[in-house]
């Protein structure tokens, strides 16, 4: 085992200890009407989940070189890490059948890493004017900003304590496949973001702030606190890309680490929870809290079988609600509860078992393409992008996330805009590769 290995390792362990730490002593008791609470299992089960925790930490890339990578690393420290204890606090069914679902998935996540080292996929390269591109996307951007505005009337209330009553109100006045709809998902999840990272990646100052003000747009409007956080998660992706890349795997690691310990810190010396509240709890709790239930109700429940998504024309959904409202209703207790879960999660709700293995594998296959877009230019550029698709995978269904977040949009502007790197950006980018490749042999020992 490589040095650099053993230093992953003992971050994920790391990792893992401070964030069940957490669990017992904030979220679960800051949060218990959300479903977190407190219910320790015995010693041996918390130490089979610690190496349930750390199986991963052996065959994770240690160099984050490609979008996949990012892809795999987020989802580590959103799904899988907290996925080996959350169960056994907030479900009351047997230990036993807890590890068989969360080890399969920990197996299947271990399987989706090894289909993503294969030899990155050759991809035609488009050869546009990288600069033309930015152009047109800047446009894009104002013009869908001014159909968010005007659906406000123009009024930007930037204040945090409506965002509820604004996201309620754009619920009413936004219906699904309208216009604004369409607007509000491209601006928020793919051409803002976008032209964020060209801002911070290529010092394009203009792109940057014209990406900013879409995003304060959607918030403005919506209410929604992702974007309004957006612009400052990339600019955490444009400091570890930056770093050496064998360096980054164990960067991350250090990162969500720190973050937690924030959050500990600011609620045992100031008695305030707002990291917890507003990052900790949502990004790195929920999504295990909600795959735990899923797997609970669908266990024993029917499935539903893309009734209520793609697949609406084909089969009759056995629930009155679409599934993440029925999740909402049966453990929240109310309609408007819309439990979205990641990709793994609403997976098991529609086919169980061989459903997590189906959608892992188009999962991949997807990845695989956006590595493919990436090798053609600036791959930091996708990474950075991914970061933000990592989130939406832990947090909705992999379908939903192509035809509704932006994904799909995303992974074709990369196309245009990354199959040329521009000149200037090249000469440095180059200079950071040779960096790499100089770097310290125990770090890169085995990748």
């Amino acid at each position: 085992m490589s040095l650099g290995r053993l230093l992953l390792i003992l971050c994920c362990a790391a990792y893992y200890l401070v964030l069940q730490f957490s669990y017992r002593n904030l979220e679960g008791v800051m949060f218990t009407e959300l479903g977190l609470v407190v219910r320790p299992p015995s010693a041996i089960i918390e130490l089979l989940a610690l190496i349930q925790a750390l199986i991963p930490a052996c065959v994770l890339p240690l160099a984050i070189r490609k979008p996949s990578d990012v892809a795999q690393y987020g989802l580590y420290l959103t799904v899988i890490s907290p996925l080996a204890f959350v169960p056994h606090h907030v479900l009351d069914a047997e230990p036993l059948s807890i590890f068989v679902f969360s080890n399969y998935l920990n197996a299947v996540f271990c399987g989706l890493i090894w289909f993503c080292q294969r030899d990155v996929w050759r991809f035609p390269s488009l050869q546009l004017d990288p600069q033309s591109i930015v152009s047109c996307l800047i446009g894009v951007n104002f013009a869908l900003i001014l159909v968010v505005s005007g659906t406000s009337g123009f009024q930007y209330d930037l204040s945090m304590e409506s965002h509820y009553d604004r996201r309620m109100v754009a619920r009413e006045v936004v219906s699904s496949g309208s216009l604004q709809a369409y607007s509000i998902a491209t601006l928020s999840g793919a051409v803002a973001p976008l032209l964020v990272s060209i801002g911070y990646l290529w010092r394009r100052p203009f792109a940057l702030a014209s990406g900013c003000l879409g995003l304060i747009t959607i918030f403005a409007f919506s209410g929604t606190k992702t974007e309004l956080f957006t612009t400052l998660f990339l600019a955490g992706m444009y400091a570890l890309m930056m770093i050496d890349e064998r360096r980054r795997g164990i960067a991350a690691m250090l990162a969500a680490v720190g973050l937690v310990l924030a959050s500990l810190s600011q609620f045992y010396f100031f008695d305030r929870y707002e990291i917890s509240l507003y990052f900790c709890r949502r990004t790195l709790f929920v999504p295990a809290l909600l795959t735990s239930i899923y797997w609970d109700f669908f266990s024993q429940n029917p499935h539903v079988y893309y009734s209520d998504s793609f697949l609406r024309w084909l089969f009759q959904s056995p629930y009155d609600l679409p599934m993440a409202r029925t999740i909402g209703a049966t453990y929240f207790g109310s309609h408007e509860a819309n439990a979205n879960a990641n990709i793994w999660a609403s997976a098991f709700g529609h086919m169980g078992y061989f459903g997590v293995a189906f959608t892992t594998l188009i999962f991949g296959l997807l990845l695989r393409t956006i590595d493919a877009v990436a090798a053609l230019g600036d791959a930091r550029l996708a990474c950075m992008i991914t970061a933000l698709f990592a989130m939406v995978w832990s947090n909705g269904a992999l379908e939903t996330s192509i035809l509704t977040n932006g994904v799909g949009v995303s992974i074709m502007m990369i196309w245009a805009v990354a199959s040329k790197v521009p000149d200037g950006v090249a000469a440095t980018h180059a200079a950071l590769s040779g960096s790499s490749k100089s770097s310290s042999i125990a770090i890169s020992g085995n990748t």
